[in-house]
Parts: structure tokens; C-alpha cells; sequence
């Protein structure tokens, strides 16, 4: 059953509940392939976004380094469960929330994000480098170290690196591009 709501669709589902959508998201559920508009009727012309990460050792030298993990809206829609995580091979979900940690001014984590050559991969990728030592601290093992804090204690198991204000149609790109992980709990 839907019902008509202010600025999306509510989803009656036996499984989940209740789900707000929004007419974007509702319209890429029925047919994947459909072209993202620029802007969605009713919805707000801005969102904001908390980019998230953590603080660990670096595997080479011991330093703090701080990594990005995902990307999370700060008010999220009612059964919005999935962080956009941003661990992939080529670095594309990195650089992302980099560009938008640069908007804030956030140079201390920027800074640490680059291109660099990985011996995993055999490839060239974006990805944090400790800013002493200049290691490579891998997106896996940060995707792992992810994924646990998650799964333990949820969105509260990472630290807020920062609150970006996103157009609604960049996060609507974000949110449905099929490179993004998501990370549901």
C-alpha cells in the first residue's frame, strides 16, 4: 500500500514497517535504470551530510591517522539504515566525501587523502596515507574496522569528521550510484 506524504511516498511493508521515500528513490526502486533528475519535487534544496571515520593506528609507525568511512545523511528519513561506505578499489567513494570534507575547510583529513600506488591491488587508488610516515593505511582493512564498529554500536561507533551541506541533487547522485557500498545494520 502507499500513501501520499509530503515530499515522497510512505511505503507500507509487511517486513519493515513504514518507509518514507522520497519520489526520487521510489521512482529508481521500480525501474533501476531511470534517469536521476536534477531536482525532485518537493524535497529540500539541501542536505546535509555527516562524513564519517575513524581514528586508528597506523600499521607502519603507530601515529593516529584519522579515515574516512562513510557518508550518512544527519537526518536521515524514517528506516534509513545504510551507511554509503567509502571503501572501494579505484577510491571514487574517497574522494567524494574529500570533496566534501574540503567545503568545510577540513584540510587536516584532505590532506591525507591521495593518490597512491597499492601493492594489493597492483593499482593505482585514492586512498589515506599516515601523514608521519606516508603508509598506505588500506581501504579493506579500513572497511573491516568499519564494518565491526558498525555492526557493534552502529552510526555512534564513528566519529563525525564533519557535517557538510550537500545539494539534494549531489546526494541523490551519491546515495543511487552503483559504486557506493552500502553498509546496512
Amino acid at each position: 500500500m502507499l500513501l501520499r506524504a509530503r515530499g515522497g511516498i510512505i511505503r507500507d511493508n509487511a517486513v519493515t514497517g513504514k518507509a518514507l521515500m522520497c519520489l526520487t528513490c521510489l521512482g529508481i526502486e521500480h525501474d533501476p535504470d531511470t534517469e536521476i533528475r536534477q531536482s525532485t519535487p518537493h524535497a529540500a534544496a539541501w542536505v546535509t551530510v555527516l562524513v564519517l571515520g575513524l581514528t586508528r593506528a597506523c600499521w607502519l609507525c603507530g601515529e593516529e591517522v584519522v579515515c574516512v568511512s562513510g557518508l550518512y545523511p544527519y537526518q536521515t528519513a524514517p528506516e534509513y539504515r545504510h551507511l554509503i561506505t567509502t571503501q572501494d578499489e579505484d577510491g571514487t567513494l574517497l574522494a567524494t566525501a574529500a570533496r566534501l570534507l574540503d567545503r568545510i575547510g577540513r584540510r587536516d583529513i584532505t590532506d591525507t587523502i591521495g593518490s597512491v600506488y597499492s601493492q594489493s591491488l597492483k593499482a593505482w587508488t585514492i586512498a589515506v596515507s599516515c601523514p608521519r610516515c606516508r603508509g598506505l593505511q588500506g581501504n579493506y582493512f579500513v572497511g573491516e574496522e568499519t564494518m565491526g564498529r558498525v555492526l557493534t554500536d552502529g552510526i555512534a561507533g564513528l566519529e563525525v569528521l564533519g557535517r557538510v551541506p550537500c545539494a539534494t541533487p549531489e546526494w541523490q547522485l551519491i546515495v543511487h550510484d552503483p559504486h557506493f557500498a552500502r553498509l546496512s545494520f
